[in-house]
Order: C-alpha cells, then sequence, then structure tokens
C-alpha cells in the first residue's frame, strides 16, 4: 500500500485489547497468511497514528 491507508486490526497477540486501528502514510509492506488467517507488517517507514489511542 502506499499514500494514506487506514490499517484496521480486528484481533491480534500483537494487539492485547482486541482493536487498533492505525493511520499509515508511506508505503506499507505486509504479508497474508491465509492457512491462519493472519497479516503481518513487514516494514511501515512512513508516518503512523494509533487512531484508537487518539480517541481515548
Amino acid at each position: 500500500m502506499t499514500g494514506q491507508n487506514n490499517w484496521l486490526t480486528l484481533r491480534g497477540p500483537e494487539v492485547p485489547e482486541g482493536m487498533s486501528t492505525t493511520l499509515h502514510t508511506g508505503k506499507v509492506v505486509f504479508t497474508v497468511d491465509f492457512t491462519r488467517g493472519g497479516v503481518t507488517v513487514v516494514s511501515a517507514p512512513g508516518t503512523k497514528v494509533d487512531l484508537c489511542a487518539e480517541l481515548r
């Protein structure tokens, strides 16, 4: 993904609270594991804003 992208995580071990939304500006590279249903961000060198944390 490139540009401004909203990344929604519904659940996963990296998000103990269960859900987060991150706005990435720049390039985001990720892999998808279709067997387990997981997505892993490989790199995201641009600007990141955790929108859920901003709203708390």
